[in-house]
């Protein structure tokens, strides 16, 4: 399954963090501690299902079981849909520091049951402003009415 290839992928850049990144950040090494928050970001509308987070943060957590490091502290495997992200981009837009709330709050309680992004979206009251559309629909449809009155 392609999931489970890129949880092995994820496993393996994370317990290889000093030797991926030095490319990216020259920094890393300098720092005395940071933390990962892995997240995998898939457009399969049954990877949003109930427990399916849950059973593949169990997975995540069994490859990551070996992985020890004083400096690293790595945050449970997040599961997000395409539509998870288009419903966060406006309020992640005005409130960037935000994600680290939601993310918080998607692992309130990881030992019992991680719910799927979107209910967590939901609890939090963060969902898609169609403000912009819904302004130019309506412009649309007293176009369109205007021209059926006049009839």
């Amino acid at each position: 399954m392609i999931l489970h290839t890129r949880i092995d992928q994820l496993v393996n850049n994370i317990k290889n963090i000093d030797e991926n990144f030095k490319s990216i950040d020259c920094d890393l090494k300098n720092r005395k501690k940071f933390r990962i928050w892995p997240i995998i970001i898939f457009n399969e509308k049954a990877f949003q299902t109930p427990f399916m987070a849950h059973i593949f943060n169990t997975r995540f957590k069994e490859l990551m079981a070996e992985f020890s490091s004083k400096r690293i502290h790595v945050y449970p495997l997040t599961l997000a849909h395409i539509s998870d992200l288009e419903n966060m981009e406006q309020t992640l837009n005005k409130k960037p520091y935000l994600i680290w709330e939601i993310l918080t709050t998607n692992f309130r309680n990881p030992t019992k049951f991680i719910p799927p992004l979107y209910s967590t979206l939901n609890g939090m009251d963060i969902r898609p402003q169609y403000n912009r559309v819904t302004s130019m629909v309506k412009v649309l449809f007293a176009k369109f009415d205007k021209e059926n009155v006049d009839k």
